[in-house]
């Protein structure tokens, strides 16, 4: 049933937040809109894959969100750090972005169980666009981060 009315879903259907705030579930509104327009998926891919890209959405926000807290309690000592302390500030970027890597690799595999080839193209592609239509349709509603 939730799937039927993600397909059916249209951008004006989407509500604004009378705070000027977009939720997360007007952003993640926003991702299904797209996702479902760009990849095209009958029904039984449509079961098969929301529960795979839910739990990678869940991975990446949760290493993203570690990773920013992070950072942010270490940006501002760059300037007094010693080189040693560089080094490691350097490497915990690098395996920020190694994991991130890594993440995408596992969910390719098994994406690759679910969709075709292009459907997974689409859906790289799908993330990408999805980035820039929220941009886009927080600046024509005057929304805030």
């Amino acid at each position: 049933m939730f799937l039927i009315f993600l397909c059916s879903f249209s951008k004006a259907q989407i509500k604004i937040n009378p705070d000027k705030k977009i939720t997360r579930q007007e952003a993640d509104s926003i991702r299904s809109v797209i996702m479902n327009r760009e990849l095209l998926l009958n029904p039984a891919e449509a079961s098969r894959f929301w529960p795979v890209y839910e739990r990678e959405l869940k991975e990446i926000q949760k290493l993203n969100r570690d990773y920013f807290i992070w950072l942010n309690q270490n940006k501002n000592q760059v300037d007094r750090m010693s080189n040693s302390e560089l080094q490691d500030f350097l490497q915990k970027q690098d395996e920020y972005l190694q994991k991130k890597l890594d993440l995408r690799r596992a969910y390719d595999i098994q994406f690759r169980k679910i969709l075709s080839l292009k459907q997974i193209a689409h859906l790289y592609l799908s993330e990408d666009k999805y980035a820039r239509e929220l941009v886009q349709y927080r600046i024509r509603k005057g929304l805030s981060d």
